[in-house]
């Protein structure tokens, strides 16, 4: 007989609401496969014909709620091209789901704890040497937020997050108050360099930005361009000049100072008075390299504040553009055999000399 797939969601579907239920109502660790098979009316041999598990059945639970969220939320959404409209739309269609599927919400808040990621079965590995199971599960995930975003760390070895940002990093950053910014536009640029060279790049201490950059030049201090490191990141921050400000960067550039911290390894936060960027610098191939800008500011909803917001992104592609050109220039020539490996500038690359030292500290510690 032909597999009827319509049929096999449909009861997969029914263990999966009835499992929900009874999970809610007794939590997971009360709750027997019997139980389960009593409630929704299907065999032990036929459940474990979907599942072989009881850890299993809780993962498909929250695999297919999320799968069903996601599939509801991208057909809503083709409905309107308008941001706000799009947003509206998220919010509802979380709330609505959940609010229709009370037991699979309490499931998914209360029980996330129970998959741990341990290895349940290893069929055909008896007698197999030096092999154990326990050190074979998924790799740990340690998941935090701070500020604006949210960071995962693999692994439980070395620093937690906190110890790996520092409490002098968390100070410097708390009086800018970027949680009362808001995220506007994300962009996508990709570099023909490896990913060391953009970070090379932004850690110059400002050198290329008068030779390159003639707008952000024209709002920047030059003289007084001061780099500051820390244990794991580096300020590099200037005084805001107006006068003789190239008239598109200076109607977006303002305030005291401009502020460009960068956080090892990958990380960037570019910070002005009332608008801010982020870069995460993402490897893509020995000379490839991705680079996910989002762009933040105070008022993402009037309409005058999204067309002042427009005008800011406008003249940070500018400045990435720039960036592309130089940055395969620079990649072209770290590929010729004329090329030898020079100084550091005392007064313009600490941030670069720290960055250095930091990647040869983790690869020398990967080699043992």
């Amino acid at each position: 007989m032909a597999h009827d797939p319509t049929r096999y969601d449909q009861k997969l579907e029914h263990i999966l609401r009835t499992a929900a239920r009874i999970f809610a109502e007794k939590s997971y660790h009360s709750t027997s496969m019997r139980d389960i098979s009593r409630a929704t009316g299907v065999s032990l041999a036929g459940l474990y014909h979907y599942c072989k598990s009881k850890d299993e059945l809780l993962f498909l639970i929250q695999d297919h709620c999320f799968a069903r969220v996601v599939e509801r939320l991208e057909t809503r959404l083709k409905e309107t091209p308008d941001a706000i409209e799009r947003v509206r739309i998220f919010i509802d269609n979380h709330l609505s789901f959940f609010a229709a599927n009370m037991s699979e919400m309490k499931v998914l808040s209360h029980e996330a704890d129970s998959l741990e990621g341990e290895l349940k079965g290893t069929p055909d590995f008896s007698g197999v040497c030096d092999f154990e199971r326990r050190s074979n599960g998924l790799v740990p995930l340690e998941v935090t937020t701070w500020e604006n975003w949210v960071f995962t760390k693999i692994g439980s070895e070395n620093d937690s997050f906190q110890q790996f940002l520092t409490t002098d990093l968390v100070e410097e950053i708390k009086p800018l108050q970027l949680t009362n910014l808001h995220w506007f536009e994300r962009r996508h640029y990709h570099f023909d360099c490896n990913w060391k060279v953009f970070v090379d790049n932004y850690l110059d201490g400002g050198y290329h930005v008068p030779y390159l950059h003639k707008g952000l030049d024209s709002v920047l201090d030059y003289s007084n361009y001061t780099i500051e490191n820390g244990a794991r990141h580096c300020l590099q921050w200037s005084p805001i000049v107006s006068e003789g400000a190239e008239a598109q960067t200076g109607a977006v550039r303002k305030g005291d100072r401009a502020l460009y911290y960068w956080i090892y390894p990958n990380f960037m936060i570019n910070w002005y008075d009332g608008v801010m960027d982020t870069n995460l610098v993402v490897p893509r191939g020995v000379d490839q390299t991705e680079v996910i800008f989002d762009f933040y500011f105070p008022d993402v909803t009037s309409e005058a504040a999204r067309e002042r917001n427009a005008a800011s992104v406008a003249v940070g592609q500018r400045i990435q553009d720039e960036d592309v050109a130089i940055c395969k220039s620079v990649q072209r020539g770290l590929n010729s055999r004329a090329y030898t490996a020079g100084r550091l500038s005392v007064r313009r690359e600490a941030g670069e000399h720290l960055f250095h030292r930091l990647l040869h500290a983790d690869l020398i510690r990967a080699s043992l």
